[in-house]
């Protein structure tokens, strides 16, 4: 049998039952609710983030189209007009050694190289004089379709520069978008 418990016990167990229905309540009740009031607090936040940026890009629209049609127009700028890749590849060849020779040098030689789809790539070997060469740059780099000068290697031939030691080995790798013409 089980003695009887003093005043002091009964009221020790009686606060450690509070104390546990309190900690159970705490556990089954409370915290889901709060957990899931957090939960939907933060997913409203990035809704009303996401929301926003939705709504300036909305209100972007016309000025985007504006400069999306400024960009279709002006793309002749930037590509080669061509009716295929090999002819591409020729005119971007032309166009090297055109500017090589209209600056006054000597173009030694000319090849195309591998490029990513939708764009062609050369290399152009050349002998020229620093004047030459900004003058060819110039010509390369001013006049549509715009190129793209990935590499630019200058060298002095030891050979070469006892004679005219202003002369330079120059080496232009250069790459530009290509397309179709299209009718309108």
């Amino acid at each position: 049998m089980m003695a009887s418990l003093s005043l002091r016990e009964r009221r020790l167990i009686a606060l450690l039952m509070l104390v546990g229905a309190v900690a159970l309540l705490w556990l089954i009740v409370i915290n889901p609710i709060a957990t899931g009031f957090a939960e939907r607090a933060a997913e409203r936040e990035r809704l009303t983030q996401i929301y926003a940026a939705n709504s300036r890009l909305i209100d972007r629209i016309a000025t985007l189209r504006k400069l999306a049609e400024a960009q279709r127009r002006d793309i002749a700028r930037f590509r080669i007009v061509a009716p295929n890749l090999v002819a591409a590849n020729e005119i971007l060849k032309s166009r090297l050694s055109d500017a090589i020779t209209n600056a006054g040098g000597q173009t030694r030689t000319v090849q195309e190289i591998e490029a990513a789809p939708g764009r062609v790539g050369a290399i152009i070997e050349a002998r020229l004089t620093l004047a030459q060469l900004l003058a060819a740059l110039d010509a390369l780099q001013n006049r549509p379709p715009l190129l793209v000068l990935s590499t630019l290697s200058i060298s002095a031939d030891p050979a070469a520069t006892a004679t005219r030691p202003d002369t330079l080995n120059v080496r232009i790798e250069a790459g530009t978008w290509y397309g179709h013409a299209q009718s309108r």
